[in-house]
């Protein structure tokens, strides 16, 4: 039930989105209504540091508005064939270069053949997806030594594994039980992220469940049939 809750909310992005990005223009409209009649500030620092803020404050919302609007979950027309290893080779490297993760390690060993890694989905929400969960092990390799965060890619049989692996505090069995089935912590908000993970892998006939944990960590399976 959960599951199509979430389904049906996510379909309806993209008027979200509209909004989201309406409210990101009127914030750098504000940010360029300050540059043209910037406030008498009493030192010079005052003002180089306003001035470093407003900068700060437009790239964030130049960032929001060049985001393209989500397409709807499960778009026929959205479905297309997807390589998992350029998938998650290019995500990697865009996280790199953007310092989204401030020292946490990311390592790859993506399977050998690429073609094989093709499944039919959607692009965009396949990397929604990763995204989550490359998040969700940041967070819970959050404050351990070395944090590092490895991605695999792997052919069994007929499907497509995509295996997202930390160094975090690993899951209770408990919280494991429940982890894709519903929201965890409903106040805080945490365990969402994974739900809509489920949601996503389920629509495009996958699924997503935990592969191993321990104290030394976590391992996350994402997989897909292969592409015929």
């Amino acid at each position: 039930r959960a599951l199509l809750t979430w389904k049906s909310n996510l379909t309806a992005s993209s008027a979200w989105w509209h909004r989201i990005t309406k409210f990101a223009t009127l914030i750098a409209d504000e940010v360029n209504y300050l540059r043209a009649a910037p406030p008498k500030l009493p030192l010079a620092q005052d003002a180089q540091n306003l001035a470093q803020v407003l900068e700060r404050i437009e790239h964030h919302a130049n960032s929001i508005r060049t985001q393209r609007v989500p397409a709807q979950l499960g778009a026929r027309e959205q479905i297309e064939p997807v390589q998992l290893n350029h998938l998650v080779q290019a995500r990697v490297q865009q996280l790199r270069s953007y310092r989204m993760y401030e020292g946490v390690q990311f390592e790859l060993d993506l399977h050998p053949d690429y073609a094989a890694t093709t499944v039919d989905a959607s692009a965009e929400w396949l990397r929604h997806a990763l995204d989550l969960l490359i998040d969700n092990a940041a967070k819970f390799s959050a404050g351990r030594p070395a944090p590092r965060i490895t991605l695999r890619t792997r052919v069994v049989d007929n499907d497509v594994h995509v295996l997202v692996q930390d160094t975090g505090i690993g899951i209770s069995d408990e919280l494991r039980r429940r982890l894709f089935s519903e929201q965890t912590d409903s106040h805080s908000g945490q365990g969402l992220g994974l739900l809509i993970v489920a949601v996503i892998a389920k629509t495009y006939h996958g699924l997503v469940d935990v592969e191993e944990t321990s104290p030394a960590g976590t391992t996350i399976r994402l997989e897909f049939p292969a592409a015929r």
